[in-house]
């Protein structure tokens, strides 16, 4: 898999210090939704590829405003995209004249981005076992099957919606295994730390 900041490598060898600020700084606002994207395309460079390149730099910025932010940390997954020394110290010096004054409205721009992505939040939730019983002259059926009952509330909505989803043993199988995936995935997650 290649890496997300690789991008950068190009633009920083082809952009001054003054650039790169104001590159920065503009990525920084549009997400914070105070400037259009399209703003950005004004700072692409000759051989890049500017999608990528807009990527790379939402998740740098975004890297340097978590509460987890570590400046060696991101100095070295930018050395393994090919920046090193001190083209890596200059950008996240760029980064973070842009990012540290506005970090806690980054968050919360990121916060409601996440909010609005999603569709609706899980309220409640509630299951039941039953067994499928059928009998015919060709077949006979006896299979258990679990119920769950989901109550979900869309995002900016005040009604609930129930709906019911019936899985087999299989299914649910599958299912408590993508749990496991969940929590563990959840549980490699850093612990926010207080600034």
């Amino acid at each position: 898999m290649a890496n997300i900041f690789s991008p950068l490598a190009p633009y920083s060898a082809r952009t001054s210090a003054h650039e790169r600020t104001r590159f920065f700084d503009d990525v920084v606002q549009v997400l914070c939704g105070t400037l259009a994207t399209s703003t950005l395309d004004a700072h692409t460079v000759a051989e890049s590829d500017p999608v990528a390149l807009m990527l790379a730099a939402k998740a740098l910025v975004c890297r340097i405003a978590s509460t987890s932010y570590a400046p060696q940390a991101v100095v070295e997954q930018l050395a393994t995209a090919g920046i090193v020394g001190g083209a890596a110290r200059e950008i996240i010096s760029s980064v973070e004249a842009a990012v540290l004054p506005r970090a806690s409205e980054l968050r919360q721009a990121s916060a409601l981005a996440a909010a609005q992505s999603t569709e609706a939040w899980l309220v409640d939730f509630d299951w039941q076992l039953q067994l499928v019983l059928s009998s015919s002259t060709h077949a006979n059926i006896r299979e258990a099957v679990v119920d769950l009952e989901l109550t979900t509330r869309p995002a900016g909505g005040s009604s609930e919606v129930r709906s019911v989803v019936e899985l087999s043993a299989a299914d649910l199988d599958s299912f408590l295994e993508a749990c496991k995936g969940v929590k563990g995935a959840l549980h490699s997650l850093p612990e926010p730390t207080a600034k």
